[in-house]
């Protein structure tokens, strides 16, 4: 698996030196979608995996027949997990008058590229669920947002009466966001019953979380939730581990990679929960376009040989999504003309639900799409949490 993706992450640094244009080209000519994504830096694991699924979806795009006759070709730019880096090459793209661009995968980086392409373009589709969105606005948001994330998941510890919850979030923007929204949630209507018994903070580059441990378990929680990605994630299990802590871990679905999650074996909670969207296995109730698009995508994914991870599903529907909005309007369409037409759409099929961008401004989707995974350490497999009931 690590050598197809350090494939792909090759051939998009090739891809990266390629002069980017508009979409508005020669006939014949590729029309390039443009795409800023950490490919290297902290969030590498996030950025290498979209990379990789642009580069699959591009071949399928390109075998039915492209936009209008033209092969559809994304031109991939590596922020290097820096939202400077976001800022001089969105001011590059802006320059060049590219009407879209999909990136970056996380908070910071989407931020920086907000300030930017908020009120007048381009037409720029985040593919973090962390970032605020304004309605009406030039950013789109990939998958599910924090919010409906933070309420299934309150959901889902009331299914289960874990009530004692203990709170520990990186110091990062994705994870004070997440931390003020769990709060927040709490505090109301799906947070019923639900107490916060330790909050605890931490910096990404941490090498160890001991000292917010030892408060943790003084303050007997019956789980943990936590908001963090890449490899502070794997000091916290093991900070967790070490503490003696053996309550239900619940964290962000941006760890579901299994090349990140298999090294964690020894020392991985027995319980150890990620939450994120649908996508990451078929959906057995899946029917109509819905199904379609799901077995169109992990087709794609069985022909080229690569096993379907969480982080692979996170670019595809923002793709697919903006391939159909060009051949719809043209290769000419401009940024307003794409915000236009995606604020309309409702009922369009992805892989990850049915997204209805009237009911949920800038996403498309809300709770419904939402869905828990468990990864199984002893057999290194991931399992969907079964729907539950609230009691």
């Amino acid at each position: 698996m690590m050598k197809r993706v350090a494939g792909v992450f090759a051939l998009v640094l090739g891809l990266s030196t390629i002069p980017v244009t508009s979409g508005a080209q020669a006939t014949n000519s590729p029309y390039e979608i443009n795409a800023v994504l950490s490919l290297t830096g902290g969030a590498a694991v996030i950025g290498t995996h979209e990379a990789q699924s642009l580069s699959i979806a591009e071949k399928l795009i390109n075998r039915d027949g492209g936009i209008q006759g033209r092969p559809v070709k994304f031109v991939v730019q590596d922020d290097t997990s820096n939202p400077q880096v976001s800022v001089q090459l969105m001011n590059g793209l802006i320059a060049k008058g590219a009407p879209v661009v999909i990136g970056s995968g996380v908070v910071a980086m989407c931020n920086a590229m907000l300030t930017l392409a908020e009120k007048s373009g381009p037409l720029t589709y985040c593919l973090s669920p962390i970032v605020n969105l304004t309605a009406g606005s030039y950013m789109f948001g990939a998958s599910t947002g924090t919010k409906d994330i933070i309420q299934y998941t309150l959901r889902l510890l009331r299914s289960r009466h874990l009530t004692r919850v203990a709170l520990i979030t990186a110091t990062d923007a994705s994870g004070q966001t997440y931390d003020s929204g769990f709060v927040a949630g709490v505090a109301g209507a799906d947070g019923a019953g639900l107490e916060i018994v330790d909050k605890e903070q931490f910096n990404v580059t941490d090498l160890s979380m001991t000292a917010q441990l030892a408060r943790i378990k003084s303050a007997s929680p019956q789980v943990i939730v936590t908001y963090c990605t890449g490899p502070s994630f794997g000091t916290l299990l093991r900070s967790i581990n070490d503490s003696g802590v053996t309550v239900p871990v619940f964290g962000s679905g941006g760890n579901l990679s299994y090349a990140q999650l298999q090294p964690y074996g020894t020392f991985a909670p027995k319980e150890l929960y990620l939450t994120g969207s649908n996508g990451l296995v078929p959906d057995p109730g899946a029917t109509g376009p819905y199904k379609a698009a799901q077995t169109r995508f992990f087709n794609a994914y069985k022909e080229a040989g690569i096993r379907v991870e969480y982080l692979d599903t996170i670019a595809w529907d923002p793709a697919m999504m903006l391939v159909d909005a060009i051949r719809n309007l043209g290769p000419s369409a401009t940024a307003a003309q794409i915000r236009t037409y995606l604020q309309s759409l409702r009922g369009w099929a992805g892989v990850e639900g049915r997204y209805d961008f009237r009911t949920y401004p800038q996403r498309g989707l809300g709770v419904e799409a939402v869905a828990a995974y468990q990864w199984v350490a002893t057999d290194s497999t991931v399992r969907p949490v079964p729907a539950f009931r609230m009691p």
